[in-house]
């Protein structure tokens, strides 16, 4: 029997309470909301959201027909019920098996900093991101790799919700930033997070609770992977693999997440 995988920012699918609605449907993926939050359920072997739920495509099959946006959904342990105007269906998902994706701050290692830095640098993202290069942004990317933010309001303004998808470039960006900020113990973590905080409804709610999970220290496990060679320090060659699965993610997702960690990397070293 395949396992179900949870992320440990969930640990149970109850955490957020028992009973939602399916919120969004993809060709692969279902989100459900309850008490405003989201569950992400996923067939993806690759990929487990920070706030996801990763199912076989044989349980992923059985619930897809019931998954119309704004069917009730039930939580009865590891059981899915489902219900709409085609009948009910009910899932179990166990056994699930609980995925780590907190991490934590690690110490600065110049020669692994350097590396991700190298790495990032090689990709050219500036030319691959979502969110247009103008003289605005250009102005508030070069403040958050020199440490020279003048006012995080403003920036923050800016950059959530800007782009489009899913979620929009600027979420993505800010996202990685605020990851290598708080992996490395950077002091104007706290800055961007309070002001994440104040601006977190101003953008899709899917970036919404990649803020929350972000905000709580739980990342998704594309990112957690990159985590662990930082934590480790990794070889040239395992940074270079990890990046290339990133960039992956989504349209443009995984890229600017991406450029997001490079202007985190670049923060941390100018500290």
């Amino acid at each position: 029997m395949v396992e179900t995988l949870i992320s440990s920012y969930l640990s149970r699918l109850d955490r957020f309470g028992k009973n939602g609605k399916i919120h969004s449907t993809f060709a692969n993926s279902f989100n459900i909301i309850v008490n405003n939050r989201l569950i992400n359920f996923n067939t993806a072997a690759e990929f487990l959201s920070s706030f996801g739920v990763q199912i076989s495509q044989e349980k992923f099959q059985k619930m897809q027909p019931y998954c119309q946006q704004g069917n009730s959904v039930t939580i009865m342990n590891s059981r899915l019920i489902l219900s709409g105007s085609r009948g009910m269906e009910e899932v179990d998902l166990a056994p699930i098996h609980v995925k780590d994706l907190e991490f934590s701050a690690v110490p600065i290692q110049p020669n692994v900093l350097k590396k991700i830095i190298q790495v990032l640098s090689d990709q050219q993202l500036e030319a691959k991101i979502g969110i247009e290069l103008n003289e605005v942004s250009r102005s508030y990317f070069q403040q958050l790799q020199e440490n020279q933010v003048k006012d995080w309001s403003e920036l923050v303004t800016y950059l959530v919700g800007r782009g489009k998808g899913l979620t929009p470039s600027g979420d993505d960006i800010l996202l990685g930033y605020l990851f290598m900020l708080k992996t490395y113990q950077h002091p104007q973590a706290r800055f961007l997070a309070a002001h994440l905080q104040e601006n977190i409804t101003a953008t899709t709610s899917i970036s919404e609770n990649y803020f929350y999970a972000l905000l709580d220290g739980f990342v998704s496990s594309v990112i957690f992977a990159l985590w662990e060679l930082l934590k480790k320090g990794g070889s040239l060659e395992e940074f270079q693999k990890s990046v290339v699965h990133l960039s992956q993610v989504g349209h443009t997702s995984g890229k600017d997440m991406c450029f997001g960690i490079l202007l985190g990397a670049l923060a941390v070293r100018n500290n």
